[in-house]
């Protein structure tokens, strides 16, 4: 197991007991004691755990998208029009991305008003939908998905070398990504190191990227940076959005309110 994936197992281990002793991990993952107070400092640093004496907790800050079956009814009526100025974006015979998440399906349910667009996923909840909407003669373009090893819960992602491959030889016109977490200090934030290595590639082939996200996303920190907010260049949210954070962050990107 590589370094870090082996943290991000500790991290799920800590948080599904909320602490964790250093002989617990030990004992878990068949590591040395040494690798473990290693993993813990990294860790620290990064601001994903808190240390306690001989162990570790998860710090309170640090959020973890739940599963977006869980949250497909939060902030539905912001989605739906966060999703509605999104396909505004969308130019008939585009090759677009769609990431994952419950904003990100609510984009998918509207594609019907593009012509000849091809739709490219790594997430098959997003495939799933997609596919419904076909059958329904409710979408009329292409449906493009990476192969890949399957991440469960929370990210429902399709990760790992295939996955990267995939995007060598796909140019895509907009890129259109559901944000987990997203602050001034770190910027955008990924809930697993997959992800934001998907993420990292996805962009750099991807002559656009726009952020779609309800309000309760901006200040927060998740497990591992992607990378600054300027690889976006937009992100559409709704008018929740404290006034002086929206100051601060238009400085640094374009930010579009519904």
């Amino acid at each position: 197991m590589i370094p870090e994936e082996r943290r991000n197992k500790i991290v799920e281990y800590i948080r599904s007991k909320e602490t964790a002793t250093i002989p617990e991990v030990v004992k878990k993952f068949k590591i040395a004691e040494i690798t473990v107070r290693r993993d813990f400092d990294i860790l620290s640093k990064k601001g994903v755990i808190k240390k306690i004496y001989g162990g570790a907790s998860i710090k309170s800050n640090v959020f973890r998208e739940p599963f977006f079956l869980k949250r497909i009814n939060d902030n539905r009526e912001e989605k739906k029009r966060i999703a509605a100025e999104a396909v505004k974006k969308i130019s008939n015979g585009d090759t677009i991305l769609i990431e994952s998440g419950s904003t990100c399906l609510e984009l998918v349910k509207i594609l019907e008003q593009k012509k000849n667009i091809k739709v490219i996923t790594a997430a098959p909840h997003i495939v799933n939908m997609l596919c419904d909407l076909k059958r329904e003669n409710r979408f009329n373009g292409e449906i493009l998905c990476c192969g890949g090893i399957w991440k469960g819960e929370p990210d429902d992602l399709f990760i790992g070398p295939q996955a990267i491959n995939f995007f060598d030889s796909i140019r895509i016109n907009t890129a259109f990504f559901g944000i987990v977490a997203l602050n001034l200090k770190d910027g955008w934030m990924a809930p697993s190191s997959f992800e934001a290595e998907l993420t990292k590639k996805i962009v750099t082939s991807s002559m656009k990227v726009i952020g779609i996200c309800d309000h309760t996303k901006f200040n927060r920190i998740s497990f591992t940076k992607v990378g600054p907010i300027s690889l976006f260049n937009e992100i559409i949210t709704d008018k929740g959005i404290d006034k002086q954070d929206l100051k601060k962050y238009s400085a640094n990107i374009r930010i579009t309110i519904v």
